[in-house]
């Protein structure tokens, strides 16, 4: 059978795995295996399989009760125990990661489904995977083909997943499961899988849009505040005994989320006893055409580009936690200049470089860098170990001390500038104000209390708003909300009550003013007068709708068919242009008495309502200087009624009064023979002479007083 035929191949591959395994720990096996045997001896032999090193398949964990010291001591012997059962039955098995789909004609399940290619390093590749199994994304992560027969780069894998998931740490991604395929034996694991960008990636994106003079999704604070969560990821890892080795910004990960994580632990050292590994060293010696951003395996292990002199040395005896504290250095100096310490034409220039120059001073390549900035980055990449921070954390609470006493100097320059913008402020004649962050008003000028009338405390905190125009404030609290979430400047205008409760157009203008960690610490803002352009753009409003009136009128009027039809058509535009209720045409009587009487043809907007002054309209006759259709009569020309109830000619007062009408107008159909008709329009509302609306009704009366010439033949109200 084809599983015979392989078996002796699969034992010899597992027999170089486990011997590359084994230098993980200079403990004689024997010893190992004599201590996994007394640790298990009462558990179950069946349980061994899948239990030692990953849960993958849901049985029991044998090693999951015991204490912490003695299931250590279980996964170490189970990594480098000599036979086939150490490695092969301690890996759960799966087939391999397959696109097409979830079984085989076997009946062995697909637990992983490779998507795309999510990256790639020094000796790994990772790839975004679907979890079949928990129906989810994850970051599947294996050796590039041509490491997976090298047995110390297998052995520095199996370490590398089994550290990252012995390290439980917000900053460091959770290992879910290792494991092997079932056809080549070769071991992968799977992890959390994260969207995001590299550190590096967003330095280069901060400086880039620096030099173009645009905003970046990333500023200084921010990637400071980045820097610090790796220094205490870090320090983490070495409060467990752990050291990176390979520290960069191309190994952190900002996820789209907020999320900080360190990667790719495949260099990391325990810094207690002797690693065989490091014993141990592959041949070669890096090229003139290496990419020194890469990480390198041999003597010097690590990325040159962010290499510690030791390091580059090859003197492992000397590679500590302060190795990681120059990786950290390393990285605070691409926040700070946008680029390593050391760049050269390839690998061996830039290992020069880290072992005989100093790297140069951050203001020589970015002159506004901040100068104690510059002091904690050179410490930290200091040649001698003794000379760089202690401990991780250290170097995280210089930075913070940093930002701490930028901020306090800020704020003191801010409360500085503040009393002498406040004292200067009274000055200015307009309104000017400052908010806190969270839109709280504590101050405004003595132009806003002469104008309102309101006093500081009925200002403060939203007690402004009880100024704005009720029709206003939905609209300007729903911009001011929306800009306090945001950050971003407002502006909006709106109208203010004066002391004396009539309403003005203000233009608000707001900006942000933030500390060096970005964070918003008060609003400015300003009140800008807008009342003569308001009017003016209203004034031009009203006079392109005239004009658009009197082309409808025009176009109504030679469209109508009877007079009648014409006055009731230019009845109803006019209507709706004022936004009055009522309209109302009046002709002469038929019996020769030169009076006026109404012609039956009315606009109602609410009939009901006006119900009564119809019939007190169609009651009347009117003679020349007699109520409103009089006076139009005797002086042919257009005429505004302000306030029907106190106006003496006006014979409808009664009935005006009993449906709530205040004002009206009117003005003469003039025909080649004089007046032919009179139209009246009504409203509730008390409003003043509209001189724009009379110069137009006088040209309503002449077009449609060339209807009546033109229509004489036609049924109309003059017969």
């Amino acid at each position: 059978m084809a599983g015979e035929d392989d078996k002796p191949k699969a034992q010899k591959k597992a027999r170089k795995l486990n011997a590359a395994i084994t230098r993980l720990d200079p403990e004689p096996q024997r010893e190992r295996e004599s201590k996994l045997r007394s640790i298990l001896s009462n558990r179950p032999s069946g349980t061994l399989r899948y239990g030692v090193i990953m849960n993958a398949s849901g049985n029991s964990d044998p090693s999951r009760s015991l204490p912490a010291k003695e299931k250590a001591q279980a996964v170490d012997a189970s990594l480098s125990a000599p036979d086939e059962t150490t490695f092969h039955s301690a890996l759960p098995v799966t087939k391999p990661p397959s696109k097409e789909d979830s079984s085989n004609a076997s009946g062995a399940s697909v637990r992983y489904i490779r998507l795309e290619k999510h990256g790639e390093g020094g000796m790994g590749r990772v790839w975004v995977a679907r979890d079949i199994a928990l129906d989810r994304d994850v970051a599947l992560k294996e050796l590039r083909p041509e490491y997976v027969e090298n047995p110390t780069a297998l052995a520095r894998f199996l370490r590398e997943a089994r550290i990252t998931g012995q390290l439980e740490h917000p900053g460091i991604v959770p290992v879910y499961e290792l494991a092997r395929f079932d056809d080549d034996q070769h071991p992968f694991y799977t992890m959390r899988l994260v969207k995001g960008r590299t550190l590096t990636q967003a330095c280069q994106e901060y400086y880039e849009a620096k030099a173009a003079g645009t905003k970046s999704t990333s500023d200084l604070p921010a990637l400071l505040h980045a820097f610090v969560v790796v220094c205490n990821t870090v320090g983490f890892a070495h409060s467990r005994g752990v050291i990176h080795r390979d520290l960069k910004g191309q190994n952190v990960i900002l996820g789209d989320f907020g999320e900080v994580l360190v990667l790719d632990w495949g260099l990391a050292k325990l810094m207690t006893g002797q690693d065989a590994l490091d014993e141990r060293h592959d041949e070669s010696e890096p090229s003139d055409s290496d990419d020194a951003g890469l990480t390198q395996q041999g003597h010097a292990m690590g990325t040159p580009a962010s290499m510690a002199p030791e390091q580059a040395a090859g003197r492992l005896e000397e590679v500590d936690h302060r190795t990681d504290i120059y990786g950290l250095g390393t990285i605070l100096y691409e926040i700070l200049t946008g680029r390593p310490p050391f760049v050269g034409i390839s690998t061996r220039d830039v290992l020069r470089q880290v072992l005989e120059e100093e790297p140069p001073p951050p203001r020589q390549l970015c002159s506004d860098t901040p100068l104690g900035l510059e002091s904690v980055c050179l410490r930290a990449l200091a040649k001698k170990p003794a000379d760089r921070y202690d401990a991780a954390k250290e170097l995280a609470e210089a930075v913070q001390q940093w930002q701490d006493a930028e901020r306090r100097q800020a704020e003191k320059a801010m409360r500085a500038s503040e009393e002498q913008y406040r004292s200067l402020a009274d000055l200015i004649p307009g309104i000017v104000w400052t908010a806190r962050a969270d839109g709280w008003i504590e101050y405004a000028n003595r132009f806003w209390f002469q104008f309102t009338g309101l006093t500081l405390e009925q200002t403060v905190g939203s007690g402004w708003a009880a100024a704005v125009h009720p029709d206003d404030i939905q609209r300007v609290a729903e911009l001011w909300t929306k800009s306090l979430q945001s950050g971003e400047p407002i502006e909006v205008d709106y109208r203010i009550r004066r002391f004396d409760g009539t309403y003005r157009w203000f233009l608000a203008q707001a900006k942000p003013v933030r500390n060096p960690d970005g964070q918003i610490v008060k609003w400015f803002g300003m009140l800008t007068e807008i009342e003569d352009q308001k009017q003016g753009a209203k004034a031009l409003e009203r006079q392109n709708a005239l004009v658009r009136l009197l082309h409808q009128v025009t176009i109504a009027a030679y469209e109508a068919t009877t007079v009648d039809e014409a006055l009731q058509s230019v009845m109803d535009l006019i209507c709706a242009y004022t936004g009055w209720p009522v309209g109302h045409a009046l002709a002469f009587a038929d019996d020769g008495s030169a009076e006026l009487v109404s012609a039956g043809i009315w606009h109602l907007d609410r009939t009901a309502d006006f119900q009564e002054f119809v019939r007190a309209t169609t009651a009347i006759r009117l003679k020349a200087g007699m109520g409103l259709p009089g006076i139009v009569l005797a002086r042919q020309e257009p005429v505004w009624m302000a306030d029907t109830s106190r106006d003496a000619h006006f014979a409808r007062t009664e009935a005006a009064l009993g449906v709530g009408i205040k004002a009206a107008f009117g003005f003469p159909v003039l025909a080649a023979s004089g007046v032919v008709a009179i139209l009246e329009f009504f409203t509730t509302q008390h409003c003043e002479p509209n001189e724009m609306l009379l110069q137009a009704a006088d040209q309503i009366g002449h077009q449609l007083g060339q209807v009546f010439s033109r229509r004489r033949s036609a049924p109309a109200i003059e017969s």
